[in-house]
């Protein structure tokens, strides 16, 4: 049975630590930028980690890094600790070489990202899809959907 686990559980940081093994190109980014924000007490801009996990038993299928924060008006931005948020995908789970996932393991992915973003009701979403094989992110999906939300991504 899948289920959703935010950084509140205790067990967390142990599933994104496996989840981040499966994803050597992309991964690395988001768990350096991760350490240094933690770390960070000096910093002007307060991070709240949403990020997620979907689960099947013990093993993590997709992850979501994403934080909250308030832009330089007081808006509500998601992103990831100053960079775009982004999922990730435990590769060594796919039913097939071809990226095929359980559909239960993406609807529940886009539905808790549905929820996240009607319970923040974000001004902008900065989101950076991980296209694979030419399949775009079930989250993607998500947004596309939703339309009225500014997607963006900054360049540095």
């Amino acid at each position: 049975m899948h289920a959703v686990i935010e950084t509140s559980d205790s067990s967390f940081f142990q599933y994104w630590d496996k989840l981040c093994a499966n994803d050597p190109v992309q991964n690395p980014i988001y768990m350096q930028q991760r350490c240094e924000s933690k770390m960070s007490s000096n910093s002007i801009t307060e991070f709240t980690d949403r990020s997620f996990l979907v689960m099947l038993a013990e093993e993590p299928i997709f992850g979501c890094s994403l934080t909250l924060h308030l832009d330089e008006q007081g808006r509500k931005c998601i992103g990831c600790f100053g960079r775009e948020a982004s999922s990730h995908m435990n590769q060594a789970t796919m039913q097939t070489a071809s990226n095929s996932f359980r559909p239960e393991a993406i609807r529940l992915l886009q539905e808790h990202i549905n929820q996240l973003i009607e319970e923040i009701q974000p001004h902008a979403i900065d989101y950076l899809d991980p296209v694979s094989c030419g399949v775009m992110s079930p989250i993607t999906q998500v947004l596309l959907e939703k339309g009225r939300y500014q997607l963006c991504s900054k360049r540095r």
